[in-house]
């Protein structure tokens, strides 16, 4: 009796070959997998070779210990509280940024000085979103990351506008500006009336401020200006911003900040271009007598300097964007 027909596929002969698969088919299936496992390797190699982070208290996902905050008892006595809790360093989370707090005299010595010398990352300090906006772009003393560009500057600053001859030339300006404010102070209108000591104060700084930036040249708008539109910058910065803990949120700009902030920096650029404008058309300061020193202030001092930069090819002042940031350095340093 014959065997039925098998429903298997006919055996397999001496001459039959199996059908191999592509050498393509193989590598791209591969691919993926070394990815993986190098991920893997690499991953952990670098985190057996990091330092392990401070201690620090859990939080809450997406937003951290942000809600934790909240409530009567200040910031820094909150910090205090944690530090008792967790040692004089502790790490913190504000959403998605990872922040290290420092209590203890000892060890802030230690990060700043010592640390600061050899590790960048403690010399650099992060700003929010909206100041890169208002302080052109970051190019700053106070924004820029340390660095050639960082140490040029604050080296120009020093050498140039902060040192003793510098602050000499501009004596006769900040007297000018108390003589003034005294005057009126002592003038028939104020006689007999109370005149308040902070407000007093606070125009003599600002006046005198004024003075050795430009020496008092323009308009009262333009100083009132430039009043109100710093107390803006510093009020903007100040806000809790989303961006700030979300950076991949900058872009859309969800509270408006950055919209304000642009509007806010274009008006103290219109009064810095104003300023530089009148003294370019001007011309130098001339000599004030026989045997008198010129009279100089910050803004004469930075266009010399830019001027021989320019003409020795050095990047001191590469741009005149750079001269609006360092005025902006005494605007907001002065608080006027």
């Amino acid at each position: 009796m014959a065997d039925p027909p098998s429903i298997l596929s006919p055996p397999l002969n001496n001459n039959d070959q199996l059908p191999s698969q592509s050498p393509i088919t193989t590598i791209s299936a591969a691919i993926p997998i070394l990815l993986l496992v190098a991920t893997w390797y690499f991953s952990v190699k670098r985190s057996k070779s990091r330092a392990p982070p401070p201690p620090g208290p859990r939080g809450l996902p997406i937003v951290g210990y942000i809600p934790f905050l909240a409530g009567d008892n200040p910031l820094h006595r909150k910090f205090a509280d944690l530090a008792a809790q967790y040692g004089p360093i502790f790490k913190i989370w504000f959403a998605n940024q990872m922040f290290v707090v420092v209590s203890s005299p000892d060890l802030t010595k230690e990060v700043l000085l010592r640390g600061g010398q050899n590790e960048p990352i403690f010399s650099t300090r992060g700003f929010p979103a909206a100041a890169g906006v208002c302080t052109y772009g970051g190019t700053d003393v106070l924004s820029l990351p340390m660095g050639h560009d960082w140490k040029s500057m604050r080296k120009l600053l020093v050498r140039e506008t902060l040192s003793n001859p510098a602050l000499d030339l501009c004596f006769p300006l900040r007297r000018r500006e108390l003589v003034r404010s005294l005057r009126e102070v002592i003038s028939n209108e104020l006689v007999g009336k109370p005149v308040g000591v902070y407000e007093l104060t606070y125009k003599i700084v600002s006046n005198a401020t004024l003075g050795m930036l430009w020496g008092g040249e323009g308009d009262q708008f333009c100083f009132e200006e430039l009043r109100v539109v710093s107390q803006e910058v510093m009020e903007i910065n100040s806000r809790p911003n989303v961006s700030d803990m979300f950076p991949l949120l900058a872009r859309f700009d969800l509270q408006g900040i950055l919209k304000e902030a642009t509007a806010v920096a274009q008006r103290l650029d219109w009064v810095f271009s104003s300023v530089i404008e009148r003294r370019l058309e001007g011309g130098k300061l001339k000599k004030q007598g026989e045997g008198e020193k010129r009279l100089k202030d910050m803004l004469q001092i930075l266009l010399e300097i830019r001027e021989d930069s320019e003409n020795a090819g050095s990047s001191s002042l590469a741009s005149m964007t750079h001269l609006k940031a360092i005025l902006q350095v005494f605007i907001f340093s002065f608080s006027i």
